[in-house]
């Protein structure tokens, strides 16, 4: 349920488009879960999959925990150095107070993005947060705590 799609801003050459940052985007499904599979490899090998040269990472998003893992860690070069330079949360069904990662608080928005038929309100949260390096190559865990109800 749910996806992830990893982005890139363009550049002149895919050269240069590979040193640029990332952007997460997940969508929550219905249950307010991710479980998704990005492919990463150096877009030249033509056996990546035969030699291993390629990674997988996971995106999984349970309750107030996002984590990204690595099942698969082949390739680690070119864009698997960059850093995720902001991750989107879509779909959530309250407000975020408080996201941190390693029990650190990590300075966040969140918005609300509009209701459905029957009232559920739904909130998108952006972290773009300089202070923490979260690349490609690398696993981590974020987490979060709902605004407690009645308060916006």
């Amino acid at each position: 349920g749910g996806t992830a799609v990893v982005t890139q801003d363009p550049a002149q050459t895919t050269t240069k488009s590979r040193e640029q940052s990332v952007k997460l985007i997940l969508v929550l499904d219905a249950q307010g879960q991710v479980n998704s599979t990005r492919f990463f490899d150096d877009g030249e090998t033509s056996n990546a999959l035969t030699t291993n040269y390629y990674t997988l990472i996971r995106y999984a998003v349970s309750g107030t925990v996002l984590s990204v893992t690595l099942p698969h860690r082949g390739y680690i070069g070119g864009t698997m150095k960059n850093s995720y330079s902001k991750i989107f949360i879509y779909g959530l069904r309250h407000r975020v107070s408080t996201l941190k990662y390693h029990d650190r608080a990590l300075n966040m928005n969140c918005m609300e993005t509009g209701e459905d038929g029957d009232g559920q309100k739904y909130y998108k949260m952006i972290l773009s947060e300089s202070s923490v390096s979260l690349t490609l190559k690398d696993g981590f865990t974020l987490s979060w705590e709902y605004t407690a109800v009645g308060r916006k």
